[in-house]
């Protein structure tokens, strides 16, 4: 599941940074570097929920080649103002496109999304969306049946 999760956050934001475009002012496409916010809810070495996303964030980064540079805010809380704060840091540091990889962040990346429309956020998990916010979860039916099963 770890390594899906890792995959599915590798393809997505492969899918995002070819499609959105963005660039943090380069002057042609080809020497464009996308910067990329990622909000951990724990340590990036958790060995587990937020270690299975650093690694995916690594992979992208690997895989873009120098094109896409990115920040990582490890141990935000899940309350609003502390998600709102990080990611406004974030777009201050440049970063178009933001990842917030716990259900907790969901309101504050709302809020979010309002105030920096031309920024692309991603939210793990959620169910709120806007023409700037979009969410994304592993496929788990087939888990999910096994374990009420078991």
């Amino acid at each position: 599941m770890k390594k899906r999760l890792g995959v599915l956050m590798l393809a997505l934001v492969l899918v995002v940074v070819s499609v959105a475009g963005c660039s943090s002012g380069s002057t042609s496409k080809e020497d464009a570097v996308t910067k990329v916010g990622f909000i951990y809810v724990g340590p990036a070495d958790d060995g587990g929920w937020s270690q299975a996303h650093d690694n995916g964030r690594a992979k992208m980064v690997e895989k873009m080649g120098g094109k896409v540079e990115t920040i990582v805010k490890e141990n935000v809380p899940e309350e609003k103002s502390a998600v709102v704060s990080t990611i406004r840091d974030m777009v201050d540091q440049g970063c178009t496109i933001i990842y917030g990889t716990s259900y907790g962040f969901m309101d504050g990346m709302v809020e979010a999304a309002k105030e920096f429309p031309d920024v692309k956020f991603e939210h793990c998990s959620g169910y709120m969306t806007a023409d700037n916010l979009g969410t994304y979860f592993g496929k788990i039916e087939e888990p999910r049946y096994l374990s009420g099963i078991v």
